[in-house]
């Protein structure tokens, strides 16, 4: 069996400004080029997006998903330790779930934040992450105030309402 094993090489590539050949070789193998990464994106924290956060419960005997705030930044007292909520940042979609949610809740607040995101038109890669009270990532609290998770720029344009 030892002498079936293949042996292989461990090439470190430092980030996408490595301009060595094995880099070179790995961005043209999975399909990119200079042309396609763009180095300088400029971001300086800000974002310029509409911000929403969304109310998943089921406490009035069916389940409701209800928007609770949009704007520029969010308040996170709106925040409630007994339903989920559904938190548009931008680049990223958290579902945060408060400590005493039930399980209906958080299965439907998972299962909203995909019909949200292809209700709004969305890209199929913005990814999704599942936010617990009490191990919320410094991502996630960036997004509160206005910061770090852009992506969702405005162009004139109003993004689908979820409520309408």
């Amino acid at each position: 069996i030892k002498s079936n094993r293949g042996k292989c090489d461990l090439i470190l590539i430092d980030g996408l400004n490595d301009k060595s050949e094995d880099a070179q070789k790995f961005w043209t193998v999975i399909g990119c080029s200079d042309d396609t990464i763009n180095l300088n994106d400029e971001d300086d924290g800000k974002m310029d997006v509409e911000l929403v956060m969304e109310k998943v419960s089921n406490a009035s005997g069916h389940m409701e998903v209800k928007e609770v705030q949009r704007g520029k930044t969010l308040d996170k007292g709106n925040l409630d330790t007994m339903d989920c909520f559904i938190v548009d940042g931008g680049k990223s979609v958290y579902v945060w779930c408060g400590k005493k949610s039930n399980k209906s809740e958080k299965r439907a607040a998972m299962s909203n934040a995909v019909e949200y995101l292809k209700l709004q038109g969305r890209d199929r890669n913005v990814p999704i992450a599942r936010i617990m009270e009490g191990r919320e990532s410094d991502e996630f609290w960036k997004v509160f105030k206005g910061e770090g998770g852009g992506g969702r720029k405005h162009m004139g344009s109003k993004w689908k309402s979820w409520f309408s």
